[in-house]
C-alpha cells in the first residue's frame, strides 16, 4: 500500500509525456493518445467510487449527443442507397436502447456510473451498426471487377498521410500513382476536367473522388468509361463546407462517390468491365 502513491505519479507521468507527444506535432492523430489509453483506465479505476455524480453526467450528455447524431448519419446513409432497411432498423434499435440508457442515468443517482459505462458502449456499438453498410457492397468494388482488373497502372487519390495504400487491398495486384485527390474539392469544374483528362491519359485508369460539381457520373463523361463506384465517407473538408445550415444534413458533406474510370477507346476497360455494368453516358 505503501507504494501505491509512487505507483500513481508514474501512471500519470506517463499521461503527461503522451500528452505532450500529442500537442507537439503540427499534424495530430488521435492514433498518438492510443498508448495512454490503458493508463488513464487505471487512474480511472483508482478514483472511480470516489468521483462526484455531477462529473458523469456531461459525459451521459455527449453520448446522448452521439447516439443521436449517429442515428442521423444512419438515416442519411439510408436515404442515400447506402445499406438496406434492416441494417438502419438494427441501428435506430441500438440508437433507441442507447438513448434509454442516458435517460435512466441522468433520472436515478444510483445508476449513473454503471449507464454511463453502458451508454458509452452503446456509443461505439452504433457507430458500428452506422458504418458497417459502408463494408458491404455500397463500400467496396465489384468483386468480379477487382478479379479482372490485374497489373493495370492506374492513378489513386491519397493526401498527406499516404493512404492512397489502402488501394492494395480495394484493388489488389495493380500499380498505384497517388494525386491530390481531396484539394481538388474546391477548385472549378473545368480545372479538375482537365486533370481527369490528364490522369486517363497516362494511366490505364483513375480511381476519382466525387467533386462539389459532380453528381452521378464523373465530369469526364460520356467521353470515359466508368468500370466501378463505390461511397466513401470524407475524412477531410475544406474551410466552410460543414456549416450550422447543413450540420443536420451529412448527406451533403459526408458522403462522396469514388468512381473508377477508364479512357473510352482502352482495349482494357472491355474486359474489366463487369456484365452488369455499362459505360457512363
Amino acid at each position: 500500500m505503501g507504494a501505491q502513491p509512487v505507483d500513481l505519479w508514474l501512471v500519470l507521468i506517463w499521461l503527461g509525456v503522451w500528452l505532450l507527444v500529442f500537442t507537439l506535432p503540427s499534424q495530430r492523430s488521435a492514433r498518438y493518445l492510443i498508448p495512454a489509453m490503458p493508463a488513464l483506465a487505471i487512474v480511472l479505476a483508482l478514483f472511480w467510487q470516489r468521483i462526484g455524480r455531477g462529473w458523469f453526467m456531461p459525459s451521459l450528455l455527449l453520448c446522448c449527443l452521439f447516439i443521436g447524431y449517429l442515428g442521423r448519419i444512419a438515416w442519411a446513409e439510408h436515404a442515400l442507397g447506402i445499406g438496406s432497411s434492416l441494417e438502419l432498423g438494427l441501428t435506430l434499435a441500438a440508437v433507441g436502447v442507447g438513448l434509454a440508457l442516458v435517460l435512466a442515468g441522468f433520472v436515478k443517482p444510483g445508476w449513473t456510473r454503471a449507464c454511463t459505462l453502458a451508454a458509452t458502449l452503446a456509443v461505439f456499438a452504433v457507430f458500428g451498426l452506422t458504418t458497417q453498410p459502408l463494408n458491404g457492397p455500397a463500400g467496396l468494388y465489384d468483386k468480379q471487377l477487382t478479379q479482372s482488373l490485374t497489373g493495370q497502372h492506374l492513378a489513386v487519390p491519397s493526401s498527406f498521410n499516404g493512404q492512397f495504400e489502402r488501394f492494395e487491398f480495394l484493388l489488389p495486384g495493380n500499380r498505384f500513382t497517388p494525386y491530390d485527390g481531396d484539394a481538388r474539392n474546391a477548385l472549378p469544374a473545368a480545372d479538375n476536367k482537365l486533370e481527369l483528362q490528364r490522369l486517363l491519359a497516362t494511366h490505364d485508369a483513375v480511381v476519382w473522388l466525387q467533386t462539389r460539381d459532380e453528381a452521378e457520373h464523373p465530369l469526364c463523361a460520356p467521353e470515359c468509361s466508368v468500370l466501378g463506384s463505390r461511397w466513401e465517407v470524407k475524412g477531410r473538408h475544406q474551410g466552410g463546407e460543414i456549416t450550422l445550415a447543413n450540420l443536420w444534413y451529412p448527406q451533403q458533406w459526408l458522403f462522396r462517390r469514388e468512381w473508377l474510370v477508364t479512357r473510352a477507346t482502352n482495349p482494357a476497360h472491355a474486359a474489366a468491365t463487369p456484365a452488369n455494368q455499362t459505360p457512363a453516358k
